[in-house]
């Protein structure tokens, strides 16, 4: 199963305020069943970041990734130069694939949708594809019944 989604904050966001919202989101992660929450990354880019969204090298990266079976919830933002003066804002496109016949399949899933949907509480854009539709239903029965169909 893989969970397609985007994070952005608005390009005036100050690296300091964007460290306060990753912290806090991270808070929430280290209260779900993740098999690991890494620490933050505060720094300028390494040669190999590149972003999905633009074809730009990003000048700033902050976040952090959470490991999940059969793969990893990447969470950062990136901060982009300036295009053709156009600003563009902290963003970062990625995806998560789950291993659906995990035992714990159905509680990281749900873990991935409500750490994305708390990202957009504390202030985040988010935009998720999940085609399972858990962040529709909320429902674990119906979570786990896609599952079983799926294997």
């Amino acid at each position: 199963m893989r969970i397609d989604y985007a994070l952005t904050l608005p390009a005036e966001q100050e690296p300091g305020e964007v460290m306060h919202v990753m912290s806090r989101l991270r808070r929430f992660c280290m209260d779900q069943p993740f098999e690991f929450v890494s620490p933050i990354r505060n720094r300028p880019p390494a040669p190999q970041d590149r972003s999905k969204m633009f074809d730009l090298r990003p000048n700033y990266v902050i976040g952090f990734w959470c490991l999940v079976p059969g793969g990893r919830l990447d969470l950062a933002l990136y901060r982009f130069p300036a295009f053709k003066r156009t600003v563009i804002p902290w963003a970062h496109e990625a995806f998560v694939t789950l291993d659906s016949e995990h035992p714990a399949y159905t509680a990281r899933h749900a873990a991935i949708i409500n750490t994305l949907e708390e990202a957009a509480r504390l202030g985040l854009g988010v935009d998720v594809e999940d085609p399972a539709g858990f962040q529709r239903h909320h429902s674990r029965t119906r979570l786990n019944q896609l599952r079983i169909m799926d294997t």
